[in-house]
């Protein structure tokens, strides 16, 4: 009997069975709602839709068989390579060196293998055509690093001198369904088996695998291309935002669905899916792409990124605390690593230090205690532009629950490659800038999905072709009604039709429902001076948007108003005062870069149910200095729909076949 334990997931299902059991309660089914018949009016003016789904037309019939995967990079003790990581170069990088160690693994045995092939997913997942026959304590290899590097000339040791491969069988569900078997096709949610699907997501991912000089994954599903230009993209979809060190990375995310009567009627298959939206469809196996622009950091050293920043802001770049409280945020959880030594260090940014290099010490041999700067100056002959820089903080672990800290100066700091640019770092102009660059038409996004899709060589991939799949080369067209746009009924029962083609209408009409609200307070915060707004003004912007409130209808009592400088932790006390004094709600203006306020937020109206409502500064600015009324009036729809209200409903003719749904016109 197999000693291997179950899967955690597998673990998980059966612990619950047994709890239900023990508490005497049977097992419901989750079922999905049942297949509709599309409407029937305007069907003869139907208008052709290219999708972004490219059928897999599949010929043979395969077994495919399951095992787990364990990858050990080994130094003096072994470190698992098979954990992921929420830190894209880790991320990157793990993967990269799993995969080249699964590659030796293939090149060493590959006359078992013969004609048949491995399918991996990077990680612990691992598909083969055939049964391995690997043993109940599963199989383990050792091999060298000269052995790892001489198939893969990419590959990064990390510092480990051998690594330790260990294929497991896995003990619930061995062998998967057969390729081209739809049996698992249900509305019964507990009886649907997606392992088809994974399959398929990671054998269409194998050759973006062969090839890191080509591609950047952090999934399976989800991979850039590092060389755009070799598939056909220009230098103008690529843009770099030189204000803040970053430029767009273009890839995909792509995602396996199973749609119905794609080529005949009644018949199943799979598919690709590809681009920028979303598209839902039952039946035949499909490949969906989903278009990724997305910003990257520079490679380029952490003291060139701050500077882009010395045209705007002259007069503040010697300033450590301004520095450190407008940077950290932007740098916090990068990787870098440093030049000024052979030894190179990598390490993440745990943050930006108080002090800089004059005023941040440490004790050398003999008990002397010296600054960074005079370190570093010494030791290394170093001539630092702007020593008054805050430094970027490592910290390291010593021992359980114990920490250390080390400090280095950014001039002698490089970002790595491969990070993506996450929320956390961008700022609204960084936004901005992205959207614009981005934007392009629906003739031209078209032609960039089949230029993603093709980037995947599904054409001539070996891969697919051992499983006798064919992905086809143009994507499936469909054909849709146009609709007309639904009317929008407002209090007095007066009804609007969207105005063609941009849908737009005028929001002058009372609000369906308007909210009420008995107790409210506005306040400003801000985290320096130079983000502040005087008490007058702040007055200005509440006195229009208590305007704005009448005008459309909203009963809100006479308002606390303040303005003080405040922090995410005060501000989670601040709101639990005004929650035990009876306030509904607090319009909240912040720092426009000031997320930590927004999660403190967030987080205390979970728990206290006072709602709350974020401006940022700058809005509040061009409300007030700019008379932006499209601006307030925006602000004021969210208020009503926040407070309980609203704005307006959608009416359907009785004539239509369309079917409202929580909002949703089917």
């Amino acid at each position: 009997m197999s000693t291997f334990q179950p899967r955690k997931a597998t673990s998980i299902i059966q612990d619950a069975e047994r709890e239900l059991e023990l508490a005497q309660l049977q097992v419901g089914s989750t079922l999905l709602a049942e297949k509709k018949q599309p409407g029937t009016i305007d069907v003869g003016r139907g208008q052709k839709v290219v999708t972004n789904v490219y059928l897999l037309e599949m010929s043979k019939t395969k077994d495919l068989f399951r095992y787990e995967v364990n990858v050990s990079g080994v130094r003096q003790r072994e470190s698992n390579l098979t954990t992921r990581s929420s830190s894209d170069y880790r991320n990157a990088l793990l993967r990269l060196q799993c995969y080249s160690v699964l590659r030796a693994f293939k090149i060493k045995h590959a006359s078992y293998l013969s004609n048949e092939r491995l399918y991996y997913d990077c990680g612990s997942f691992l598909i083969s055509t055939f049964d391995l026959k690997v043993p109940v304590l599963g199989i383990e290899e050792l091999f060298t690093l000269e052995q790892i590097k001489q198939h893969s000339p990419h590959f990064f040791d990390n510092g480990f001198d051998s690594f330790k491969l260990k294929i497991l069988p896995v003990h619930d569900t061995k062998k998967l369904l057969k390729l081209s078997d739809f049996s698992y096709v249900t509305n019964d949610a507990e009886k649907i088996d997606r392992t088809t699907q994974q399959f398929l997501d990671i054998a269409t991912s194998q050759d973006v695998f062969d090839d890191p000089s080509l591609y950047i994954h952090f999934s399976a599903s989800d991979f850039y291309l590092l060389n755009p230009s070799s598939f056909g993209f220009t230098d103008q979809d690529c843009p770099v935002f030189s204000s803040n060190g970053s430029f767009l990375g273009i890839g995909m995310r792509k995602g396996i669905r199973t749609v119905e009567n794609a080529s005949s009627e009644n018949q199943m298959s799979e598919a690709i899916v590809a681009s920028v939206k979303k598209v839902y469809l039952i039946g035949f196996i499909f490949t969906v792409f989903y278009f990724l622009k997305t910003p990257f950091h520079c490679v380029q050293m952490v003291s060139e990124k701050l500077k882009l920043h010395e045209t705007q802001f002259a007069s503040r770049m010697r300033d450590t605390d301004w520095i450190r409280e407008r940077m950290e945020d932007s740098l916090r959880g990068l990787f870098v690593a440093t030049n000024h030594s052979e030894k190179r260090r990598i390490f993440e940014i745990y943050g930006l230090s108080s002090t800089n290099l004059h005023t941040e010490f440490i004790q050398r041999e003999g008990n002397t205690r010296i600054s960074l700067f005079e370190y570093y100056t010494q030791q290394y002959a170093i001539d630092f532009e702007f020593p008054e820089w805050p430094l970027l903080i490592n910290k390291y672990s010593i021992g359980p629950n114990n920490y250390g800290f080390r400090y280095f100066p950014m001039e002698v700091c490089s970002i790595l490659d491969n990070q993506r640019v996450n929320s956390d770092q961008q700022d609204g102009q960084m936004i901005g800038e992205m959207i614009r660059k981005t934007a392009i038409p629906p003739a031209e996004l078209k032609k960039q999905n089949a230029l993603l899709k093709n980037s995947l060589r599904l054409d001539v991939s070996e891969y697919l072709n051992g499983l006798g799949i064919k992905c086809q080369k143009d994507p499936i067209e469909v054909t849709s009604r146009v609709l007309s746009p639904p009317e929008l009924e407002f209090a007095s029962r007066a009804k609007q039709v969207p105005k063609l083609p941009r849908c737009s209408w005028s929001d002058c009409n009372e609000y369906f429902f308007p909210a009420t609200c008995h107790k409210w307070v506005a306040l400003a915060l801000f985290g320096t001076q130079q983000d502040a707004i005087n008490m007058e003004q702040w007055t200005d912007f509440v006195k229009r948007f208590r305007s704005a409130l009448s005008k459309s209808q909203m009963n809100f009592a006479e308002p606390q108003i303040l303005v003080r400088q405040v922090t995410g932790a005060d501000l989670k006390l601040i709101i639990q005062g005004y929650y035990e004094q009876g306030f509904e709600y607090m319009l909240i203006a912040h720092p426009d870069g000031a997320d930590q306020v927004h999660h403190a937020m967030k987080y205390i109206e979970q728990k206290t149910e006072v709602v709350t409502q974020g401006v940022k500064m700058s809005t509040v600015k061009n409300v007030i200095f700019k008379d932006r009324f499209q601006t307030l009036a925006n602000i004021v729809h969210k208020t009503n729909v926040k407070m309980g209200g609203l704005n307006y409903t959608i009416s359907i003719s009785p004539q239509s076949d369309l079917l409202p749904i929580f909002g949703i016109v089917l």
